[in-house]
């Protein structure tokens, strides 16, 4: 009888490991996202070495800058004309 309740009493453990399997379920469908994510890597790794090119950009500002000041001598030649 003692093992009976025992037993009996274990239902709900069977019960809530029954219950859980909505959570294995779920953790499951979740590897895609794990396994998306650390597919991303690939992205955040281009992304980081794209700062070369931020920032070469970010340096040829000087270079824009430079021709947009030599307008001048644009203008000078363009005046020259005569």
């Amino acid at each position: 009888r003692l093992v009976g309740v025992a037993l009996g009493q274990a239902d709900w453990l069977v019960a809530a490991l029954g219950r859980a399997d909505w959570l294995v379920t779920a953790l499951g469908r979740a590897n895609w996202l794990v396994a998306a994510l650390g597919r991303a890597d690939w992205l955040v790794a281009a992304l980081g070495q794209a700062d070369w090119l931020v920032a070469a950009l970010g340096q040829a500002d000087w270079v824009v800058a430079a021709l947009g000041r030599a307008d001048w001598v644009v203008a000078a030649l363009g005046r020259a004309d005569w």
